[in-house]
């Protein structure tokens, strides 16, 4: 499957969004306003409780306009079809990739979308969120070389297993002292395998 993959980010994100509720803030320190006065948002602002789900319509609005159906398992991901080609939008916050069957649907869908959004393409996709991609051919290869090393040296430097896991009887029933720090570490194990390192994925939901 040869598609043609590019990846963009959207300029300034929630500003592109009108807010759909009244939100009145107080004003910032420095702003010169008269006294007892509050502000009214008009668009949405980082911070807001309300910014992420109203980007969210925003975004969902915007692509149904142009076809694109959302997944019903991944909200963030969306699907394009005209006749036998095909193409998939995953976007997150302001950071999206496109892939399209053949250069032309690319062409057409990159310039539908930057009719609705204000947006700066990459050439290609060479890191998503941390993510190293490589492509060769039909095949992506995915790596995290600085989160590896990060765990490693800041995290497990100071770990050795006594047993082997097979040999470990697990107790249920956590104790009321959570232990953060082992939490924390499982935590930063599981983003790693859920992008990369699918086969140790059983052994940390199991320690988890």
């Amino acid at each position: 499957m040869n598609w043609e993959i590019k990846s963009f980010d959207v300029v300034t994100a929630y500003l592109q969004r009108n807010l759909s509720e009244l939100i009145y803030v107080c004003p910032l320190k420095g702003y010169s306003a008269q006294p007892n006065r509050t502000l009214k948002l008009n668009k949405a602002l980082c911070g807001l409780k309300q910014v992420r789900r109203c980007w969210w319509q925003h975004l969902k609005e915007l692509f149904s306009e142009i076809w694109f159906q959302p997944n019903k398992d991944d909200q963030s991901t969306y699907s394009y079809e005209e006749g036998r080609y095909k193409a998939l939008l995953w976007i997150h916050v302001d950071d999206g990739v496109l892939g399209a069957s053949n250069a032309t649907l690319m062409d057409n869908l990159r310039n539908r979308l930057q009719e609705k959004l204000s947006l700066k393409w990459d050439l290609g996709i060479c890191s998503i969120f941390g993510i190293e991609v490589q492509r060769e051919g039909n095949k992506f290869y995915l790596s995290q070389p600085a989160l590896s090393k990060e765990i490693c040296e800041s995290h497990l430097s100071d770990i050795m297993a006594e047993k082997p896991l097979l040999d470990v009887i697990l107790e249920s029933g956590p104790e009321k002292q959570i232990n953060k720090d082992y939490l924390s570490k499982i935590h930063m194990l599981l983003y790693l395998a859920q992008a990369k390192l699918l086969d140790i994925m059983f052994s940390l939901n199991y320690l988890a």
